[in-house]
C-alpha cells in the first residue's frame, strides 16, 4: 500500500497578510496574480498595489512580511474597524482569536 505524504500545514496567521479593504473589482483583476505582480503592476496592468488606495500601499511596504508585521497589520485594520463601525473588541485576546492568532502560534515565534 502507496504511503501518502500530508502536505505540511499552512500556519492559520498568513490568511491576515491579506486583510485589506479593496473594491470586489480590484480584487477580481489581482485575483491569480502573484504578489511581486499585485504590488508592482505588470506589463498589461500598470496599477499595482504601489499605486492604489491607502490599504494597498499599506500591504505593498513590505516584500517578505514577518510575524510580527502581519499581525501588526491584522490589529491595525481592526483597530480601522472599531473606529470606523464604532464597536469595541472586549480585548486584544479577542482581536487574536478573529485573526486566527492563538497561543499556539504565538509560542512558535
Amino acid at each position: 500500500m502507496a504511503k501518502h505524504n500530508k502536505p505540511a500545514k499552512t500556519p492559520k496567521y498568513l490568511g491576515v497578510f491579506f486583510i485589506y479593504i479593496n473594491s470586489n473589482h480590484i480584487n477580481k483583476k489581482y485575483q491569480n496574480d502573484s504578489f511581486k505582480d499585485k504590488v508592482n503592476g505588470t506589463e498589461n496592468r500598470k496599477c499595482g498595489y504601489r499605486k492604489g488606495s491607502y490599504s494597498e500601499r499599506k500591504v505593498a511596504e513590505n516584500e517578505d512580511w514577518t510575524f510580527e508585521q502581519i499581525k501588526a497589520r491584522g490589529l491595525e485594520m481592526l483597530d480601522f474597524m472599531e473606529k470606523r463601525w464604532a464597536f469595541k473588541f472586549e480585548n486584544e485576546d479577542a482581536k487574536l482569536k478573529v485573526l486566527n492568532i492563538d497561543d499556539e502560534t504565538l509560542n512558535k515565534q
